[in-house]
This record gives C-alpha cells, structure tokens and sequence, in this order.
C-alpha cells in the first residue's frame, strides 16, 4: 500500500467519527429534553469563531442550579439559531443532575444542527466509499 492508498481511506475513516459525534449529540439531546432538570440562564458572552466564508457563535450561559451552584460555560456545540442571541439575552437550558455541566439550551436550531452535522458525516461516508469502490475496481489505474 503505498501513500496514495492511504488518502483513499481518510473521507471514510473520517466519516465515522463525525457520525458517531453526531449521533452522540442526538442522544445526549434527547435525553435532557426528556429527563434532564430546566433552568432559567442568560447569555453571559458570545464567542464568535471566524473562517473563511463565515462565522460560527459560541454562547457562554450562566444559569443556577437546582443546588444553586452557579455555571457558566460555552455550549459545546455551535447552531445557526445562535447568532440570534446577545449577550444579556434570557434562555432555558436544560442540564443533568449528576453533570449540572452538562446543558443545551432549548432552542430548536440545535437539533436541527446536530442534523446537519450527522448529514455530512453521511456525505462523506459516500464519497469515501465511491474512492474505495474506484479503487478496488482499479478504476484509479
């Protein structure tokens, strides 16, 4: 196998761990949703990234705990409903009780994201399996 070979396999091996990403956001989603503990929090600071051809926003949320240990922590994923919010602006969050660092807010632009992200990962597994396919049908000479 030479060094070409091996950037055939990287869209596939990629893919995977940006699926299981996904897929573990949309578990963890659900399971607040569902079971996870509601709080009253306030976008403390927006952390805004640049790259080339846009941005992505980052909100720190400060909110109370039911034990009323205050957190303040960036979300750990980013979604377009996002760029919505300004510092100060009221959210509901929900959190779990053994990890009260463990939060979303509720906003439906998460999930949505989280959608996206499992797509592409999805894309990718194609283009990685056409390139193997290509390869092993010697299609790449």
């Amino acid at each position: 196998m030479d060094y070409s070979d091996f950037l055939i396999y990287i869209p596939t091996v990629v893919s995977f761990f940006i699926i299981v990403r996904g897929l573990v956001k949309l578990a963890n989603y659900n399971l607040l949703m569902k079971s996870g503990l509601k709080a009253e929090g306030v976008i403390h600071e927006l952390v805004i990234k640049h790259f080339k051809g846009g941005s992505s926003v980052w909100p720190v949320v400060k909110y109370t705990t039911i034990n009323h240990e205050i957190i303040t922590k960036k979300v750990d994923f980013s979604a377009d409903t996002y760029s919505q919010y300004e510092e100060g602006d009221l959210v509901t969050v929900f959190y779990r009780e053994m990890e009260q660092e463990n939060f979303i807010i509720d906003d439906s632009g998460y999930k949505k994201a989280v959608y996206q992200y499992i797509l592409l990962g999805i894309l990718f597994l194609a283009f990685g399996l056409v390139l193997l396919l290509c390869k092993w049908n010697n299609l790449f000479g």
